[in-house]
């Protein structure tokens, strides 16, 4: 399970028990269902929240280079056409890709150092 994932589940279900242990005690369970139906309605929309919270605040360090789809070969590829001058729709065309896919491969380009190398050998 991919780390951002498992965060997400953990700070869900942490949120989940949380709110149950103050709700159990407090609520008059044999009021009637609105009861039930309010306390469940506050699990949910606290667990989501934590989980989305989870996410939102992770570090790009979280996402390490093997939760990256794209091969390696393909990335390369695509910094390649970008560092010599294509615009990001002639990559996309060329490599059946979406822009977001380029700015990832654009992106491992420039923190693994691989633009840069390309810079040097263009001297």
């Amino acid at each position: 399970m991919k780390n951002w994932l498992r965060r997400a589940v953990r700070t869900t279900l942490q949120s989940a028990v949380g709110y149950l242990a103050v709700a159990v005690p407090n609520v008059d369970w044999s009021a009637d269902k609105a009861v039930l139906k309010t306390t469940l309605i506050g699990i949910g929309i606290s667990a989501v929240s934590a989980g989305l919270s989870a996410v939102m605040n992770l570090d790009e360090s979280s996402f390490s280079e093997r939760s990256f789809a794209m091969p390696e070969e393909l990335r390369k590829e695509i910094c390649r056409e970008f560092f010599s001058g294509h615009t990001v729709a002639e990559i996309a065309e060329s490599q059946q890709i979406s822009p977001e896919e380029i700015g990832k491969a654009v992106t491992w380009g420039a923190q693994s150092g691989y633009l840069e190398e390309l810079e040097k050998r263009s001297c």
